[in-house]
């Protein structure tokens, strides 16, 4: 009977659609990131092949030297808790020359599960919904409006988000995550909804047939 149990759990059909939703995500990765980054003992900076999962989740293609500063910014956040979106936001920009709004969300949401990611694809989708309206900066404006636009747009993706998830939709969509990935009902809600919100943006992109 052991045997058995243990056959129709690798050939369920369920847990074979919750495999590849999750994989789909990068839920497994983005766990084992996160327990590596709660544990004290870790060194972001120091460890590569920390850096090598995480830029594979995220898609980072940039040079070692930015590298090297982003994942000293990164483990220094870690040891102050000094963990402001405009703070990181402005010591990326010092140590690299670029505005890395979307990479500096992702940070942040490494360090602290409650605070959403931008994503310039998904800001798009919920431009054109209708959900909301949060500015992408421009790359043809100077760096200290792209700084300012950067920070009120983020600003305004952290209001969405508190706003979305106390609503009765925010709840749906909560709760139809925590059913079709049992396993992981115990990530953030926001992360939740980050990972919902992506599979939109990308099935918007799906080729019409």
């Amino acid at each position: 009977m052991v045997a058995a149990s243990a056959s129709a759990e690798v050939l369920s059909p369920q847990r074979s659609v919750q495999d590849a939703l999750a994989s789909y995500y990068g839920l497994r990765q983005y766990v084992a990131l996160r327990r590596f980054v709660e544990d004290a003992t870790s060194c972001v900076f120091a460890d590569r092949e920390f850096q090598r999962a995480f830029n594979a989740l995220y898609r980072v293609r940039r040079s070692a030297s930015w590298q090297a500063a982003f994942y000293g910014i990164f483990q220094e956040a870690r040891t102050t808790r000094e963990i402001g979106f405009p703070t990181l936001l402005h010591e990326v920009y010092e140590k690299t020359g670029r505005v890395e709004v979307s990479f500096v969300s992702k940070m942040l949401a490494m360090l602290d599960d409650d605070q959403p990611i931008w994503d310039s694809r998904v800001v798009r989708l919920l431009n054109a919904s209708g959900y909301t309206h949060l500015a992408i900066p421009s790359h043809y404006a100077n760096c200290a409006v792209r700084l300012q636009a950067a920070e009120q747009s983020y600003a305004d993706l952290q209001k969405f988000y508190h706003q979305f998830l106390a609503s009765d939709e925010g709840g749906a969509f909560i709760a139809q995550f925590d059913a079709l990935l049992p396993r992981y009902v115990h990530i953030s809600a926001t992360k939740k909804a980050d990972c919902l919100l992506w599979g939109s943006e990308a099935l918007e992109r799906e080729p019409q047939i």
